[in-house]
């Protein structure tokens, strides 16, 4: 969705639902400087997000997410990134679009911290937030 309501991240027994500040240069992937992340360890699909979501969505499904791991991001068919490798430079795991069609691509460290493509631009906007700002969130945390 394109609000910034929140109630999705308000009625989350879990708090699968984050609301994180991101930075939103001109021209940038996002409109608004608060984005739902999603955490997909966190999630046991309640259904609670997409239930009181006044836009009818589906948070759970649809909001960026962030996985544990490879096999995690792979089993899913949420559009979403995880982190692998060292903790000081990771490479990015990342899939740009939900459903079975999306494939995940992996970037190295060099690639996602410095470039991003109009497919991936919002993903790799928010790993950057996620990584520079809100390690605590990342498996294996961020030195």
């Amino acid at each position: 969705c394109g609000s910034a309501c929140l109630r999705c991240v308000e009625v989350c027994p879990n708090r699968a639902n984050m609301a994180l500040p991101v930075a939103t240069p001109a021209g940038g992937p996002y409109k608004q400087a608060i984005q739902i992340l999603h955490v997909d360890d966190l999630c046991n699909e309640c259904g609670n997000c997409g239930f009181f979501c006044p836009y009818e969505g589906e948070p759970y499904r649809g909001k960026p997410t962030l996985f544990s791991d490879e096999a995690s991001l792979r089993a899913s068919k949420n559009a979403g990134f995880a982190f692998m490798g060292d903790s000081s430079s990771p490479s990015l795991l990342l899939r740009s679009a939900a459903g079975e069609a999306g494939g995940v691509e992996v970037l190295p460290f060099a690639e996602w911290t410095r470039t991003a493509t109009a497919d991936n631009a919002a993903l790799i906007t928010l790993a950057r937030a996620l990584r520079d700002s809100h390690g605590y969130l990342i498996p294996g945390g961020r030195p």
